[in-house]
């Protein structure tokens, strides 16, 4: 019987794909839209022929995010620790930029006045950390070139038009090779200022897809729907609980 339910018995397919858990986190995932036409759960089929069916469905995509929700499945039967649904989108985001072989250029886009301090913020508030560790023991002292030689250090800042950007042909060499966008620019302190909010999590997103726009980039890179949130899960099971903990003490 599955312990998160206590509905059904626990098949693989159900851990993964069918329980109420399971199901939160493909929710906030990018495949939720393509998942609500999926009229089957078993693994082997989303593996291997849901990809090939659908042009959307990248297979890296679909079995990254399995192996993280078996991993947040795992630590929540055996560690006694529930992770939140989008810790857990994010931790197969992780994996797919981690094995992705074609990746050949990475813009970053950092809150900066100029090139060396945009870098000099990459590497102190990026780079440096432990989460590079695995890296920078593979790599020793060449991470730095080749993350240099992978990543460009670009600086501006979302929440203005064209995200700030005053380098004209960089901006243009961005914009021809692009193909994916992720936004990770956010303020998450629940006592933050709604000015700041406004600025950051609404303009941010919206100079963000205005550029896109503009680029002649495909609008379905940008990849959200509001309607694929579980807002009552998230008000209640995040937002209140938040406000709670670091706004009302």
């Amino acid at each position: 019987m599955c312990q998160s339910c206590h509905c059904h018995v626990e098949t693989v397919s159900h851990a993964l794909v069918e329980c109420n858990r399971a199901r939160k986190i493909w929710r906030y995932s990018n495949l939720a839209e393509e998942l609500r036409g999926v009229h089957r759960c078993d693994i082997v089929w989303m593996l291997q022929f849901w990809p090939r069916q659908h042009a959307k469905v990248e297979g890296a995509e679909v079995a990254a995010l399995l192996w993280a929700i078996w991993k947040a499945r795992n630590k929540w039967r055996f560690e006694g620790k529930k992770e939140n649904p989008l810790r857990v989108v994010a931790n197969a985001e992780a994996i797919i930029l981690r094995i992705q072989p074609n990746l050949k250029k990475l813009y970053l886009l950092i809150r900066a006045g100029d090139d060396k301090s945009a870098k000099q913020r990459m590497f102190r508030d990026v780079i440096e950390k432990d989460l590079f560790r695995v890296l920078r023991d593979t790599w020793g002292d060449s991470l730095d070139s080749f993350i240099l030689e992978k990543v460009v250090a670009v600086p501006g800042d979302i929440s203005y038009e064209d995200l700030g950007i005053k380098n004209s042909n960089l901006k243009e060499e961005m914009y021809r090779q692009i193909d994916l966008v992720i936004n990770v620019a956010a303020i998450t302190k629940f006592d933050e200022r709604y000015d700041a909010l406004l600025d950051t999590n609404i303009m941010g997103a919206f100079q963000l897809r205005r550029a896109m726009r503009e680029s002649g980039m495909e609008l379905d890179s940008f990849n959200f729907d509001p309607k694929s949130i579980d807002w009552e899960d998230y008000f209640l099971n995040v937002r209140i609980p938040g406000l709670l903990i670091y706004v009302v003490k």
